[in-house]
């Protein structure tokens, strides 16, 4: 320590600092300090790289980072579902490590026995609620399992080989994964699809087999949803995905409004090309259109428009009414046209907004299936070359006749990008090519592109000198953010992730990064790595109250954004938003939300109602209309062969279950003296049967097909 002062009184002597009027020489000694700390050997000849190089990056990277101010919004929120504690975890590879798609009963003391006595932790295997959509008074989603464990993930805390790793937060076993036949892919299960029915308050897993639906076999996750017509849509990447750019298939289900499997398929042939990645959709004039990943016939990879032919008794009946030169990962209408948020691919490797055609009466046809206009690019701001191929489209959106739209930034790829790069993170240089790479997430809007403003983001940017791999100090965007810094002024806000009108504003969802940093620190496996995410980690002072998704609200195109939660409503394991929807008539915003630390007690998607107080319905007119109050999710109902089971959402013992037939005649009773119930074909007989639960809640009643 007695070096460092006596360094930071020789840099002061000297009157370092990018502008010396305006330096605080306290942060320079703290800069200093930090760099002590974690083992950097400073000398006197780094002070000048110290002063130029090292020092206006730390400037750039923590200051002046303010956020929104707090909503005044009168809300209520409630949780509706939540992931299924699934798993047993009995240690790295070990043979007793189970999986059961149907959860477990789980109760916090019991969970804290088994661990104390017996080193055994439930594990929560699904992740995130990839794809969510209403359908009527039924809130459909798909989910993802174990996304931090997919093998071209493993760089969260190394580049080395898919060896399996667990800290406090995750574990990842790979091919040693409670899936045997899968190889690396051993964490991936297979998706969950669920159905909330707004008015009876009961949850359903609707899942189909294997049998029923082979494409489960192979896909990734589930990580879009759509509605037309009587028919829902879950759909997303084969599960040799690295997110779609590589995927050699897809995996589409097809369901009824009431959840009524109907088909599905791997869309390996659409006009000749394979979709290998949805995210998506749009109804606009009664069409339904879905943004896509395709690999064409001559093997090229870029994006396209898919139309909706097909009915309930043919869904898989899509053509293609417009390309875009990288994957359509987002897509909107605007003024009578749809545009495209673009991810980048081989064909283009940069983010894109993509213009289409004015929409004819009847809707985009495979004859208007051509090239759409790139109306912006990411090169107009970003600066950093190797960030254009990291950056993506990720919402995409019209309000109030602007249209918006952000960019995200792969912060958890920028540590194995430099190191594959050859920089050692272990060096000061390492530390400031890490600050002059590293981006939070922009907000963007127009009109009709002529003019755009940027609402979030950077007047400077820092770079890396392509030729000589140096990092170069912040440099004129010429863009002027109207409201604050990338992030919306945080700095591990990497995603602004899903959005939705609700109640005449506009919400937009994050998702933060800080939360992986001191559980990836626990089981990075090499010294430039464990380095890197030190770095990240001290320098800007991540702090418990602050981790968590954040949800922000816009009340008009006029005002600021305001903060309705900055800690992912007091749940720190719950790191985005990937999902609104609002519900049938308007009156309640449906968020779903990722998680993907499976060994975290509060892990794990979850599935949020939140509703405004201040909400007041539309008038009908010449009709009069009762308003059905929404009942909290009480029981979910999961569907296996031969049987269901029974489960309260609410923690409560299962009072009585009663089985009915159609015409309301008693089949089967019985009094359950836990959470959980389990009722076989064999006691009610086939057919459709409704079975009401009751708890000291309240009564809930499923109609099931047994």
């Amino acid at each position: 320590m007695k070096k460092i002062v006596l360094l930071a009184a020789l840099f002061l002597s000297l009157g370092f600092g990018r502008v010396s009027a305006q330096t605080d020489y306290s942060q320079i000694l703290l800069l200093m300090q930090y760099l002590n700390k974690m083992g950097y050997s400073i000398s006197s000849s780094d002070l000048d790289y110290l002063q130029n190089t090292l020092y206006p990056l730390y400037q750039y990277t923590t200051e002046e980072r303010e956020v929104p101010a707090e909503t005044k919004l009168d809300f209520q929120l409630d949780t509706i579902a939540a992931a299924p504690k699934d798993g047993l975890y009995y240690g790295l590879g070990n043979y007793y490590n189970t999986y059961n798609a149907a959860g477990y009963d789980y109760d916090d003391e019991v969970a804290d026995a088994m661990y104390e006595y017996y080193g055994v932790k439930y594990k929560t295997n699904g992740a995130y609620i990839w794809g969510l959509v209403t359908a009527k008074d039924k809130i459909f989603w798909g989910t993802v399992n174990n996304i931090l464990c997919m093998p071209s993930w493993q760089n969260m805390t190394s580049l080395s080989s898919n060896q399996p790793y667990a800290n406090t937060c995750w574990v990842c076993e790979y091919a040693k994964g409670t899936r045997k036949d899968a190889g690396t892919n051993g964490d991936i299960e297979r998706p969950r699809c669920y159905m909330y029915d707004t008015k009876t308050g009961v949850v359903k897993d609707i899942t189909p087999s294997t049998t029923k639906a082979p494409v489960l076999d192979d896909c990734l996750g589930l990580r879009s949803a759509a509605y037309h017509n009587g028919v829902v849509f879950l759909g997303g990447p084969g599960l040799d995905s690295d997110m779609g750019q590589t995927s050699t298939k897809s995996a589409f289900l097809a369901f009824d409004e009431d959840g009524k499997y109907l088909a599905s398929s791997d869309m390996t042939n659409v006009d000749g090309c394979t979709v290998t990645d949805v995210r998506r959709w749009i109804v606009v004039d009664d069409v339904l259109y879905c943004g896509v990943a395709v690999t064409t016939a001559d093997g090229v990879n870029k994006g396209a428009i898919l139309r909706w032919y097909g009915d309930k008794s043919d869904p898989f009946q899509f053509h293609i009414v417009g390309w875009t030169a990288n994957e359509a990962g987002e897509i909107c209408e605007h003024n009578g046209r749809l545009y495209a948020g673009g991810w980048p691919t081989t064909n283009l490797q940069q983010p894109a907004i993509f213009e289409g055609p004015e929409i004819p009466e009847g809707g985009l046809t495979p004859e208007d299936a051509k090239e759409w206009e790139i109306k912006w690019r990411m090169s107009e701001y970003e600066n950093c070359p190797i960030n254009l191929r990291m950056e993506q489209c990720s919402l995409l959106r019209s309000y109030k006749g602007q249209l918006y739209w952000s960019i995200w930034y792969v912060q958890y790829g920028t540590l194995p990008v430099l190191q594959n790069l050859g920089c050692d993170l272990a060096s000061m240089k390492g530390m400031a090519s890490l600050m002059a790479i590293m981006r939070q997430a922009t907000l963007w809007r127009t009109k009709d592109f002529s003019e755009v403003e940027l609402l979030y983001g950077e007047e400077e940017l820092p770079t890396i000198n392509m030729q000589t791999m140096e990092p170069v100090v912040p440099q004129p965007t010429g863009w002027k953010p109207k409201y604050g810094r990338a992030g919306f002024g945080r700095y591990f806000t990497a995603y602004m992730w899903a959005s939705a009108e609700y109640n005449d504003k506009l919400y937009i969802g994050t998702m933060s990064t800080e939360q992986l940093l001191k559980p990836a620190q626990e089981t990075a496996t090499d010294l430039s790595t464990q380095y890197g995410l030190s770095a990240i980690s001290s320098i800007l002072g991540v702090k418990e109250e602050s981790k968590g998704y954040e949800l922000y609200v816009f009340d008009d195109n006029d005002s600021e954004p305001t903060t309705v939660t900055q800690d992912g409503f007091g749940n720190h394991a719950q790191y985005g938003i990937r999902n609104m929807v609002t519900n049938n008539d308007g009156s309640d915003l449906y968020i779903g939300t990722a998680s993907p630390f499976n060994l975290n007690r509060y892990g794990g998607w979850r599935l949020l109602r939140l509703h405004d107080n201040d909400y007041v319905a539309p008038p009908v007119t010449g009709v009069e209309q009762a308003q059905a109050e929404p009942l909290n999710a009480g029981v979910l109902v999961k569907h296996e062969e031969g049987y269901v089971v029974l489960s309260s959402l609410l923690d409560e013992r299962i009072e009585s279950v009663t089985v009915c037939d159609v015409a309301g005649r008693e089949v089967y009773s019985e009094q359950p003296v836990n959470r959980e119930a389990y009722i076989f074909t064999s006691q009610t007989g086939g057919g459709v049967r409704l079975i009401t639960v009751k708890t000291k809640s309240g009564s809930w009643t499923a109609k099931v097909v047994m």
